[in-house]
């Protein structure tokens, strides 16, 4: 028997795809998506959007929210028409309330955290009540293309967001870390020192010479003494006197090295011998500041 035919099944043409629907750039919406994906912030926390007016009349759209106990501020601005970008950037305050930092080592902490974190930014103002409290803002900026789609916007803001609220943690720990700074405040340069003027009567005085410009001290003339007992001129303070002008100024080593240039003794010496070794109370006491500080670092946001 001859084989039955077989029926060849028959190719159909190959349909062309259908037109994909164009996803809608980042926005509100992708950056209101994001802070409610996050896992450490409370949808009950968040609020806004608000709108701001700045001085260059561009839109600025600003969220506030929570994240843990931290309480923080997203503003996302649209780029100038030929820039077509959008700028986001997120923000926190934290306050310090310890009064036995001076303005200069408050600076010093955000200087020291700056130049060793490559993304966020610290600031130090200068708070109310004569510097007792001053105000830290942390600070992180994110150039966003204009053409960013909403879920490649929501996958770098999920990312961002577990990125900040490790930075924000690392910041409060640098803050209350205790430290010491290289160089001499205004409160040590006052506390240990002696800035006095050259007496007739100081014989013993006037036989002596600055290690610095090797001249003998005058009459007249402003010293600084140290508590390692090496005695320096204090230039500029006499503004009537050109001779005082014309002497070193040891103050200009100390602002930058509190080490005094002949022994190298920190001018703080004595304040260091009073400390305790630290144990016992001493250490408790410290472990006590910090914990204030660290609770007293709760943020709050931006005015």
């Amino acid at each position: 028997e001859a084989p039955a035919d077989v029926g060849v099944p028959s190719v159909e043409p190959p349909r062309e795809p259908a037109p994909r629907a164009r996803e809608r750039p980042m926005g509100l919406r992708t950056v209101l998506e994001a802070l409610q994906m996050a896992e450490r912030i409370s949808q009950k926390s968040i609020s806004g959007p608000y709108q701001m007016s700045t001085a260059d009349d561009a839109t600025v759209i600003c969220f506030e929210f929570k994240m843990a106990h931290f309480t923080c501020k997203a503003y996302l601005a649209n780029g100038a028409q030929e820039e077509v970008s959008q700028h986001l950037k997120l923000q926190t305050v934290f306050e310090d309330n310890r009064r036995s930092l001076g303005e200069e080592q408050r600076y010093y902490i955000a200087n020291e955290w700056n130049a060793t974190k490559r993304y966020t930014r610290l600031k130090c103002l200068a708070g109310g009540g004569g510097g007792r409290s001053s105000v830290f803002t942390l600070e992180y900026d994110i150039l966003c293309p204009g053409d960013m789609t909403h879920s490649a916007g929501l996958s770098l803001l999920g990312q961002t967001m577990k990125m900040w609220y490790t930075s924000l943690v690392a910041c409060v720990m640098h803050i209350v870390e205790p430290r010491d700074v290289p160089f001499a405040t205004h409160q040590m340069l006052v506390s240990n020192t002696l800035a006095v003027i050259v007496r007739e009567t100081d014989v013993c005085l006037q036989e002596q010479a600055c290690p610095i410009c090797l001249e003998t001290f005058r009459v007249g003339e402003h010293v600084r003494r140290l508590p390692c007992m090496h005695t320096f001129h204090l230039g500029g303070l006499d503004a009537d006197s050109e001779e005082q002008s014309c002497h070193c100024n040891v103050d200009k080593h100390l602002v930058r090295d509190k080490q005094c240039p002949v022994c190298k003794t920190p001018i703080d010496i004595m304040e260091r011998l009073d400390r305790p070794s630290g144990k016992g109370q001493g250490a408790q006491d410290d472990a006590g500041n910090a914990e204030s500080a660290a609770a007293a670092a709760t943020a709050a946001a931006a005015p």
